[in-house]
C-alpha cells in the first residue's frame, strides 16, 4: 500500500501509470477501453495502474479531489472489458484511501499476452482496434510496437523458474505406488463355469441337460442353473460377453490414477502452454486412450441405450498410442505464478500388469508456452 501513497503523492504520468480526476461514466466507456487496451500494450514489465481522484498538471504538480460519487463496482468494468476487448486483461478496480480521501485504483497485471486489440465494435470503436501507451502519450498499435513487443516477450525467459511435479505442494520427480493385484472378471466367471461344468458332469444327472429358468423368462438365469450345453457355449462367448467389464476392470478399476502439476515461481503467467510426455511402450503396463465405464448388466437381452458423455470421458487427456511409445497431450491457455496448476483435467489412466517385479516408468515431459523460448524439458518417473 505504501506503493501506491507514492504513486499519488509523487508519481508523473508514464508509461505505466495515468492519473483521472473523476471516474469513468458510461458515456466515457470509449475513452475507458482505450485507456486501459493502451497500457495493457504499454512495453513494460511492470505492473499499470490508473488512479482516480487526482488532477495531475503538465508540471508535476497535482490537485487531491478524491471521489465525491458513488463507488463504482469493480464488475462494471470487468464485464465491458471482458465483453469487447481480446484476449483477457488482468485487471482489478479498488478503492483506496489516503489523506481522508477516497481514490479508485485501476491495477494492471501480467499483460504477458499481447497485442489486446477490440474484438467487435463498440460505438466509434472498431473491431481490431488496438493502442498503446508510450510515456504519458496513447497511440494507434504500429506492426513495429508488435514486434517490440514478440521481442519482450522472448527475451523475458522464465524457463529456470518452471518446474513439473506429482506434487502439487511440493516438487516430487519420483513417485512410489502400491502394486494392485487384479483377476480380469472373465477369468473369476471362465473358473466359476468351468467349476460348475466339472460337477455336473460327475453328478451325471438328468437336471443338467436343462436350464431352470424362474417365473419370468426374461430374467437372468444363475449359472448353477443353466444346461451342460448353455454353460460350455456361455464359456466359449466368455470373453467378449465380459469384455466391457474386462476394460472396466483393468483400465478404471485397477487402474493408477496419476496427475502433475506445473509450479510457476517466476513473477509472470505462462501463456497458452502445451504439454507433451513421451512414454515408451513396455508389455508390462498400458496407458488407457479413454474412460471407461462400469457395465450395467451382462443380460444378453439388454438394451443398448445412448450414454451422454461424462465430465471425465470428455476431459480425458488426449492418448496418442504408437508403434513404441504413448504420447500424451495437454493444452493450458494460462498458468499462473505461484500457484501449482494440473496438467490434466482427468487424471490419467495407467494399469500396472500383475507381477512379483518392480518395474519404473519415465515420462519424458515437454513444455512449450508462447512467452518462453525453448521448450522446458523435464523427467519424472513411476515406480510400482
Amino acid at each position: 500500500m505504501n506503493y501506491i501513497i507514492d504513486l499519488i503523492r509523487y508519481e508523473n504520468e508514464n508509461t505505466n501509470v495515468d492519473f483521472k480526476s473523476h471516474q469513468y461514466k458510461k458515456e466515457q466507456n470509449e475513452n475507458f477501453l482505450k485507456d486501459i487496451i493502451s497500457l495493457a500494450n504499454a512495453i513494460s514489465k511492470d505492473d499499470k495502474y490508473i488512479i482516480i481522484g487526482i488532477k495531475h498538471h503538465s508540471n508535476g504538480n497535482r490537485d487531491l479531489i478524491g471521489i465525491q460519487e458513488p463507488f463504482v463496482d469493480d464488475a462494471t468494468y470487468q464485464q465491458l472489458v471482458d465483453s469487447n476487448v481480446e484476449p483477457t486483461i488482468n485487471f482489478k478496480y479498488f478503492p483506496f484511501e489516503y489523506d481522508e480521501k477516497l481514490f479508485g485504483i485501476f491495477k494492471i497485471t501480467n499483460c504477458s499476452n499481447p497485442p489486446y486489440m477490440m474484438k467487435k465494435n463498440y460505438g466509434n470503436l472498431k473491431l481490431g482496434d488496438a493502442f498503446i501507451r508510450k510515456g504519458s502519450f496513447q497511440n494507434r498499435l504500429s506492426r513495429k510496437d508488435i514486434d517490440n513487443q514478440n521481442e519482450q516477450i522472448l527475451n523475458n525467459d522464465i524457463s529456470e523458474n518452471i518446474e513439473v511435479s506429482f506434487e502439487e505442494n511440493d516438487i516430487v520427480k519420483i513417485k512410489n505406488f502400491e502394486k494392485i493385484f487384479f483377476e480380469l472378471p472373465s477369468i473369476k466367471k471362465s473358473k466359476e463355469i468351468q467349476e460348475i461344468i466339472e460337477r455336473k458332469e460327475k453328478s451325471g444327472s438328468i437336471l443338467s441337460e436343462i436350464t431352470l429358468k424362474g417365473f419370468d423368462p426374461f430374467s437372468f438365469v444363475p449359472y448353477e442353473k443353466r444346461s451342460l450345453s448353455e454353460l460350455k457355449e456361455n464359456l466359449k462367448n466368455i470373453e467378449s460377453d465380459y469384455l466391457e467389464s474386462d476394460y472396466y476392470c483393468f483400465f478404471e478399476k485397477n487402474s493408477l490414477k496419476i496427475n502433475f502439476f506445473i509450479h510457476n515461481e517466476s513473477n509472470d503467467f505462462l501463456d497458452d502452454v502445451s504439454i507433451e510426455l513421451i512414454v515408451e511402450k513396455d508389455n508390462r503396463f498400458s496407458i488407457s486412450d479413454k474412460i471407461y465405464r462400469k457395465p450395467i448388466s451382462h443380460h444378453p437381452l439388454r438394451v443398448a441405450t445412448f450414454k451422454t458423455p461424462t465430465f471425465d470421458e470428455i476431459n480425458y487427456p488426449q492418448v496418442e498410442i504408437k508403434e513404441n511409445e504413448y504420447k500424451i497431450s495437454s493444452q493450458i491457455d494460462k498458468v499462473k505464478h505461484k500457484l501449482p496448476t494440473e496438467v490434466f483435467k482427468v487424471p490419467l489412466r495407467i494399469t500396472i500388469l500383475p507381477n512379483d517385479e518392480n518395474i519404473s516408468l519415465k515420462f519424458k515431459i515437454k513444455l512449450y508456452a508462447k512467452n518462453i523460448k525453448n521448450p522446458i524439458l523435464k523427467t519424472l518417473e513411476v515406480i510400482a
